[in-house]
């Protein structure tokens, strides 16, 4: 989750679009919560030191997970399972997720909202930070 906070900051991104977190000894209600986005992963306790986490798609909870790795993936695949556009309001961090991380990347079209002006597929924060990264590439050899 760490990097993931990291990564939203760096991108100029609020995690909060993507990630909520609820106080784990209340017994709070998912629907009750205000979830903005098609969908959200919602920390039962701290971001960072969650060990429960829920998926709320359209804000009703469909599934819990233990850990946060597998939120995070149950999180991204939701979009491609339900094939939902990615939020209007921070689509750098699924994206970067989706061509760096997992090198998805189509010839054509995105799951990005189309922007006017806009003659890229790719979003240009993503780009950027991707190209600042291929400066770290190197063929470690002993």
């Amino acid at each position: 989750m760490g990097l993931l906070m990291l990564l939203s900051e760096h991108l100029g991104e609020d995690l909060g679009e993507h990630v909520k977190s609820t106080d784990k000894s209340a017994d709070t209600c998912i629907e009750a919560m205000d979830l903005q986005g098609p969908v959200v992963l919602v920390a039962h306790g701290k971001v960072l030191t969650a060990t429960l986490f829920s998926l709320a798609i359209g804000g009703k909870e469909t599934t819990k997970v233990t850990n946060p790795l597998s939120g995070v993936c149950v999180w991204f695949a939701a979009y491609y399972v339900f094939n939902l556009q990615y939020p209007e309001k921070a689509p750098a961090l699924l994206e970067f997720i989706q061509r760096i991380f997992l090198g998805i990347n189509p010839d054509c079209g995105t799951k990005r909202q189309k922007m006017k002006g806009k003659k890229s597929a790719v979003n240009p924060v993503v780009l950027k930070l991707a190209g600042e990264m291929s400066n770290f590439e190197n063929d470690w050899a002993l």
